[in-house]
């Protein structure tokens, strides 16, 4: 999770990460697990596709089971989304590619 956060910043900044944006590096980690967390501890409510099966005079409504929860692992647009509350602190280390 760390790493991919890292990888995310390199992209951005397009070299190696200085000493300086290591704790920006952990604030962004941590904003994108707590994001990712915070729906896999309070998911919003899905649609339950249900359906009717009848023979004769009975009939049954048979329940989809939920799917499996998320990962516990951010993903890559939990992270960007995070990215970019700190792209003030990243502008500073910016180098463009030639």
């Amino acid at each position: 999770m760390a790493a991919a956060s890292g990888q995310r910043i390199r992209h951005y900044i397009n070299r190696d990460i200085p000493e300086g944006l290591k704790h920006t590096w952990a604030a962004i980690t941590a904003g994108a697990l707590t994001k990712e967390q915070s729906a896999i501890i309070f998911p919003q409510a899905q649609p339950v596709e249900a359906f009717v099966v009848s023979l004769g005079d009975t009939s049954i409504k048979p329940i989809k089971a939920p799917e499996s929860p998320p990962s516990i692992r951010p993903t890559v647009a939990a992270i960007d989304t995070e990215l970019l509350g700190y792209k003030a602190d990243l502008n500073a280390y910016r180098r463009l590619r030639w």
